[in-house]
């Protein structure tokens, strides 16, 4: 990767897709052993809660970091492609899954569903720069919101 921030962001890179990767896998886990979507949309709608931790703030200012070094160096550009599609294509997969099991009912293209619902997560870092106990929670509850009407829950 040659320079120390590219190396940097490389490893920044795959900690991430590992920790992204993780939470999908134990979401899958989840689904395989329940009989309701609703609970499959409140799993998910618990992360997005979950945004608001110290944690997860920290990790989306590494990933913000880790995009912008991605800009200067095509080999951590392509690694965070390469994540980034691998952690989309885990996620569709998994709606793919319970829309198959009769759990969800996604409204609108699968792609175009888990692309908006992960961007949504990233995108949270405004929210984060802003600092504001009100817009946070105004921005978890339509956030909550939005992950519900797409995923269309089946019970």
């Amino acid at each position: 990767v040659g320079s120390r921030d590219g190396r940097i962001a490389a490893a920044n890179s795959q900690k991430i897709h590992e920790e992204l990767n993780s939470g999908i896998s134990d979401l899958r886990k989840f689904a395989e052993s329940i009989t309701d979507g609703q609970q499959i949309v409140d799993f998910i709608k618990a992360a997005v809660r979950d945004t608001s931790s110290t944690a997860r703030r920290d990790t989306r200012q590494i990933r913000a970091g880790t995009f912008a070094a991605g800009r200067h160096s095509e080999i951590v550009s392509q690694a965070l492609k390469d994540a980034e599609a691998k952690n989309l294509e885990d996620f569709t997969e998994l709606v793919e899954y319970a829309r198959g099991r009769n759990l969800l009912n996604p409204r609108e293209p699968l792609v175009g569903t888990v692309t908006v619902i992960s961007s949504l997560l990233m995108g949270r870092i405004v929210i984060d720069v802003l600092n504001d106990q009100v817009i946070d929670e105004a921005w978890v509850e339509v956030a909550c919101d939005v992950v519900q009407g797409l995923l269309g829950p089946v019970s």
